[in-house]
């Protein structure tokens, strides 16, 4: 079985964060106010609402943030909906912020709870520096009656107060996303009634229950949601749900609704309900969370490409090579990727790595070639730079040649976004092409002449193609292992 081609993205198992969250200590909660919170009732643990700033492990700049409303009938606050979370969107490069808000258990009633979530969101883009995150990407998340929270936020955002003496106070509290599980939404008929009496007291007034039932509060401005609830939910009905997924709907936000046919209130993490994995794929596509790796030939088979039968062949190692100069090809095309792998030359190697070819049986002027040479070899030393290892063949040749002698591997990561596409080797960008700019088969920018092979210029290439890697060319062995791709947006 081919090993290193196949690497598939790693989805945590919920027992996996279970276990992390036993061993890993909590951080030290952060005071929202330090000089005290605005209508606090005192100075007990319960009257001051703080922060956990759990952060991802990565050292990656600017991770995105959630700042997480655990459920608990406004009464108190589930740990398996914060704690919990925090960890798998740790798991993911994402920074949660476990938010302890006041609760009507403690005397507290509207808008403490909504004034203490704004101040959370503001936090966090306040102190996004200090904390490696990304002012422009920080979520919301609630479950049950912290959805309830988080929904009010979605709803009841602010830009901020740009003349406040406090910089916390000059951010917004517009969350960029948010995400509502198994929430309460409705103060009407649907509602949740302890929900509703620990926000709202006994005798609550109307114009509140109207202002609080936020599928009433949508506007195109309501940032973009993602909502799961389960169709036995019997402590929060799942009209609460669907009544805000259609008010989004009509509102032209962006959302994602997920009702699943079994599951109890509470749920959370248990049970390996795949609501993770739907939320994942949302916050893919947001822009919050990376788009898994994907092995480019699923298997030593390979019979997710197209080549000459008996050409390619993949040993028990995992490394794909040729015995012939023939491509091979993806089957499927691909617009934004990065592409990642491995390459090893012998004496003389002249191959590479193809992408956004239209033509794979004429693809030398239909795509884009980034040069695989040994470079230390009589013949590919002494010959153009532009034909050079980590040249864009024929066009551009790299900042420096960095290619490994003979026999040892190589490492290439490409990235192709639109007409822009740039090499890294061996963990340093060699080189960089702005397609648009090779406006004629001619003549490169610089001047220098092109191939007269290579008769179309780049600047008509359409930016999808299929990937394809050179084989045996000119009489020297290629090469590689560990092949894989990631989708841009």
């Amino acid at each position: 079985m081919m090993k290193s081609l196949l690497a598939l993205p790693c989805l945590w198992a919920f027992a996996s964060v279970a276990a992390t969250a036993q061993v890993r200590a909590e951080p030290e909660p952060l005071p929202l106010w330090p000089d005290g919170a605005p209508g606090a009732l005192g100075t007990e643990p319960h009257d001051i609402p703080t922060l956990q700033a759990y952060l991802p492990d990565e050292d990656a700049a600017a991770a995105p943030a959630v700042v997480i409303c655990p459920g608990g009938g406004y009464g108190g606050l589930a740990r398996h909906e914060g704690h919990d979370y925090a960890l798998w969107l740790n798991r993911h490069g994402i920074a949660g912020f476990v938010l302890k808000y006041r609760l009507g258990s403690k005397g507290y009633r509207h808008p403490v709870m909504v004034n203490d979530a704004a101040r959370a969101v503001r936090t966090v883009r306040a102190r996004a520096e200090e904390w490696g995150v990304d002012a422009e990407r920080v979520g919301i998340m609630g479950s049950s009656a912290g959805g309830h929270l988080a929904s009010t936020l979605l709803t009841h955002f602010d830009d901020g107060d740009s003349s406040a003496a406090d910089p916390v106070e000059r951010q917004s509290s517009r969350p960029d996303l948010g995400i509502l599980c198994y929430p309460v939404i409705s103060m009407g008929p649907w509602t949740h009634q302890g929900s509703r009496r620990n926000l709202l007291g006994n005798k609550p007034k109307s114009e509140d229950l109207w202002n609080l039932s936020n599928e009433l509060q949508v506007t195109p401005e309501t940032p973009p949601t993602f909502l799961w609830h389960t169709a036995k939910d019997r402590a929060v009905p799942v009209e609460n749900s669907l009544h805000f997924a259609a008010a989004l709907q009509k509102a032209g936000v962006p959302m994602d609704l997920h009702v699943y046919q079994n599951g109890r209130h509470g749920i959370g993490l248990a049970n390996d309900h795949p609501w993770t994995k739907d939320l994942l794929f949302f916050l893919q596509e947001r822009g919050f969370a990376e788009r898994p790796w994907q092995p480019l030939f699923a298997n030593a088979a390979l019979d997710d490409a197209n080549f000459p039968q008996g050409v390619w062949t993949v040993n028990g190692d995992g490394v794909l090579t040729a015995s012939e100069d023939q491509a091979i090809w993806t089957k499927r095309r691909y617009d934004n990727f990065v592409l990642d792998l491995e390459f090893k030359t012998a004496e003389n190697t002249n191959s590479g790595v193809i992408v956004y070819c239209s033509d794979t049986k004429n693809w030398i002027p239909n795509s884009v070639e980034i040069q695989i040479a040994d470079d230390q070899s009589k013949q590919w030393s002494e010959a153009p730079r532009t034909w050079q290892n980590a040249a864009f063949f024929g066009h551009l040749a790299p900042a420096r040649s960095s290619v490994k002698k003979p026999g040892e591997w190589n490492h290439y990561t490409i990235t192709c976004q639109d007409h822009q596409i740039t090499i890294v080797l061996n963990g340093e960008e060699v080189n960089a092409m702005d397609m648009r700019k090779w406006t004629s088969a001619k003549q490169n920018p610089d001047g220098s002449e092109i191939p007269d092979w290579l008769s179309k210029p780049k600047a008509e290439l359409a930016t999808q193609g299929y990937i394809g890697l050179q084989g045996k060319h000119a009489g020297a062995p290629i090469y590689f292992r560990n092949i894989k791709v990631r989708v841009l947006d």
